[in-house]
């Protein structure tokens, strides 16, 4: 739940963000002595403003966003003297193919909401922001240095946002800056679920540090968090990838102890993973029991 908030300043996430954040830029290098930039900007304000168009049904703008850059639309966002409409023309560029915002439309969105004390909408466009950033390792560095600033606000980011960056960090191999990410959300006492330690496993995982996820997914029962099937078939893969076979068949027996039915992924993971290690008798063992119990992977089948 987003808190009110008593701002301090109305543009200070955005300043704070541009000093402390030199890697933080346009994507695009907008050429303001063009008068194209002003007279775009200024037109589509226009439009935005028109009582007897409504602007969605606007056929000059379907015309111009084409042109529109993340550039102009931050220029829009903060100047447009109606915020529900700058909003909605947020949502409303941002599914266009041809546009995608960039962190400083999220920072200029977030500005105006904040100040106009929007509080729901900003904590969504938040979220957004989280996701927009976590796949490239320099906007999930943005992403946390604005949400730092977000704190002064009183909008406590949840888990979601938390394993958003988790989930950044980790898929740029990151793996240490995704543990800081989960102690501090510890530390604020939000408590991760079991999205957040899958994350984590398969992060370990993938960077061949599969004893620890073992020990995170005794970590995670221990802390009443119950893995998913797909928390138990990640380290399963890893350990018939490295050739440790005993112990991937004794993590199925667990999850099964556990209430943990494995699915298709799961044995198909097993499976191919079993006949990779030579053991092709097991495997095609395994794969007629599913038969019986009603499984059919045709894929599986024109392998074995």
């Amino acid at each position: 739940m987003v808190k009110p908030l008593k701002p301090h300043s109305p543009h200070l996430i955005l300043n704070y963000s541009l000093r402390c954040c030199p890697f933080l830029s346009f994507s695009s290098n907008p050429d303001l002595n063009n008068l194209g930039f002003p007279n775009l900007v200024h037109r589509v304000c226009e439009i935005l403003s028109n009582p007897r168009i409504p602007w969605r049904g606007s056929s000059e703008l379907k015309s111009l966003a084409p042109k529109l850059k993340p550039y102009h639309v931050a220029k829009i966002i903060e100047t447009h003297n109606s915020t529900d409409s700058v909003l909605q023309f947020f949502y409303w560029v941002s599914k266009r193919h041809f546009y995608k915002h960039d962190i400083i439309c999220y920072v200029s969105m977030l500005n105006r909401l904040v100040k106009d004390k929007y509080f729901a909408p900003a904590d969504h466009i938040r979220i957004l922001m989280i996701k927009a950033c976590k796949d490239e390792e320099g906007k999930v560095q943005e992403a946390e240095i604005i949400l730092a600033q977000i704190y002064q606000y009183e909008m406590f980011p949840d888990v979601f946002t938390y394993t958003s960056l988790i989930l950044g960090h980790c898929r740029n191999g990151n793996l240490d800056k995704a543990f800081v990410v989960f102690d501090q959300m510890v530390k604020k006492g939000i408590d991760p679920n079991a999205v957040t330690y899958t994350t984590l496993i398969n992060g370990l995982c993938d960077g061949g540090r599969v004893d620890e996820a073992l020990c995170m997914i005794e970590g995670m029962i221990e802390n009443g968090i119950e893995p998913t099937v797909y928390t138990y078939t990640v380290p399963i893969t890893a350990l018939l990838a490295i050739g440790r076979v005993d112990e991937a068949i004794s993590l199925v027996a667990s999850m099964r102890d556990k209430g943990c039915q494995p699915n298709v992924q799961t044995y198909t993971a097993l499976i191919s993973g079993l006949a990779k290690c030579s053991q092709l008798e097991v495997a095609i063992g395994l794969y007629h029991k599913m038969l019986r119990d009603g499984w059919f992977l045709q894929q599986l089948h024109i392998m074995l």
